[in-house]
């Protein structure tokens, strides 16, 4: 996988809990040419987000200890302005609402085309 010479290097934080997801998708993002972070829960999300800025914020929905809904709504709630890209295996009309409804800006339903991952990405970097 090559980098898109025409799309600008983004600084990504994923907050993902399963290890397959997690490994697919740094590798995914790093060999777009994008710098990744993980955050393997919502808490873990939070955190990172005090730490550094990123360009946008790729978040599971169902996680441990504090699920990608709740948040999403304490980084809003906090002053988060960065794009919040709901991650999800549930394609339910509900699902989608949930995403939108918590203040994420976007979602992607797994398994997902990297085309669409592109896509979301260029969407919102801008």
């Amino acid at each position: 996988m090559l980098k898109n010479p025409n799309q600008n290097s983004l600084n990504i934080l994923v907050a993902e809990d399963n290890p397959t997801n997690q490994a697919l998708l740094l590798a995914i993002l790093n060999g777009l040419g994008h710098t990744a972070h993980l955050a393997a829960d919502g808490l873990e999300a939070i955190e990172a987000y005090h730490q550094q800025c990123f360009d946008i914020i790729l978040m599971d929905i169902l996680m441990p200890k504090k699920n990608g809904i709740d948040a999403t709504k304490d980084l809003i709630q906090l002053g988060c302005k960065t794009p919040i890209i709901g991650l999800t295996t549930n394609t339910l009309h509900t699902s989608k609402e949930h995403c939108f409804e918590a203040g994420m800006c976007d979602y992607l339903s797994k398994p997902y085309k990297i085309s669409d991952l592109c896509s979301v990405l260029e969407k919102h970097s801008s």
